[in-house]
């Protein structure tokens, strides 16, 4: 689907395109469709059955074909070539000012990763490809020739966003050692099976999901240390992530809390308020005992010494899951 003003914003020229026609009829204002007598009708659609076309601009009718007849709409190949590569024009105009057009600041490389995936570069050759083989054609090769001129300027202002973003982004070094923390408090499993047992004490129903608190601060501490963020802010982004889900919880069973308690009971007037109190001061309690340990495996992470080579097995590509932010830096 093309529209004149999406072209004009990509810097397509549309006069080439507005030359590419169709036959095409209709009954009363209703949709365009594709001519076909009674041998043929049965292949695409009932309502083109006995129309009379005419040639019309695709242009100005794209929008308003029948999605069956869309399919069997034919044009020379030449202009089928100029047709599909202003499509990918139009669509990488779009996802790069979109990029374009974003606030100033720091930026992540799971963010990168997920833009470089979509980047026009992986498009390059192919676009290139098409239009090249008609520039020199008499019919198209003058819109071939200005559309390359477009896809050309539309991939240079994709690889300056990547550049910025890059430039935007943590030093490598930062994000190993932060990713590398994160697997040294990891590696014994204690943190998760305490979050594990808090999580415990307000699951819902037997069948519910636990929250995974550790999972939680993982993410939140080291996307604000990634990004050069002090302690504080770690720590405290930490705490937020955990409190949208724990902030204000009900205990339900009670004998899933740790022992000893660590709130004195004598200023509740029920169980229920203390198990709720109890709850609150672990649950904050733990997510301190957690940044603690996630700055200490900082402060322990080799510094710059070393050939500095990490040989690592990718299991999947693009690093663009969730799962992947902590190596996502490997997309650059």
């Amino acid at each position: 689907m093309l529209r004149e003003k999406e072209l004009a914003a990509a810097g397509v020229d549309v006069g080439p395109l507005r030359q590419i026609t169709v036959v095409l009829g209709r009954a009363g204002g209703g949709e365009w469709h594709v001519p076909a007598d009674g041998s043929q009708w049965r292949s695409h659609c009932r309502h083109a059955e006995g129309l009379t076309g005419s040639p019309r601009a695709l242009l100005d009718t794209c929008e308003q074909v029948c999605r069956h007849c869309s399919a069997v709409v034919s044009v020379e190949p030449g202009q089928e070539a100029l047709w599909r590569a202003a499509v990918e024009v139009v669509a990488a105009d779009g996802r790069v000012r979109r990029l374009e057009e974003q606030e100033a600041g720091a930026r992540s490389w799971e963010g990168y990763a997920r833009v470089l995936w979509e980047a026009a570069r992986h498009r390059d050759a192919g676009v290139r490809g098409r239009l090249e083989a008609w520039t020199g054609d008499p019919s198209v090769g003058a819109g071939a020739r200005q559309t390359l001129q477009a896809w050309s300027a539309v991939v240079e202002r994709s690889e300056a966003v990547l550049a910025g973003w890059r430039a935007a982004a943590p030093a490598a070094r930062s994000a190993t050692s932060v990713s590398g923390a994160c697997d040294v408090v990891s590696a014994d499993g204690e943190v998760q099976r305490e979050g594990l047992q808090l999580a415990a004490a307000v699951l819902k129903t037997r069948w519910a999901e636990p929250f995974e608190a550790w999972t939680a601060i993982r993410r939140a501490w080291s996307g604000v240390r990634d990004q050069g963020g002090q302690q504080d802010a770690a720590r405290t982004a930490a705490m937020r992530a955990v409190e949208a889900a724990w902030g204000g919880a009900r205990v339900r069973d009670v004998a899933a809390l740790p022992e000893p308690a660590l709130v004195a009971g004598a200023r509740f007037t029920s169980p229920a308020q203390w198990a709720d109190a109890e709850f609150e001061h672990r649950w904050q309690q733990y997510v301190l005992d957690c940044c603690d340990k996630l700055e200490e495996a900082l402060q322990a992470a080799p510094g710059d010494g070393g050939d500095g080579r990490q040989l690592m097995l990718m299991t999947g590509w693009p690093l663009t899951r969730q799962r992947d932010a902590e190596l996502a830096y490997l997309a650059q």
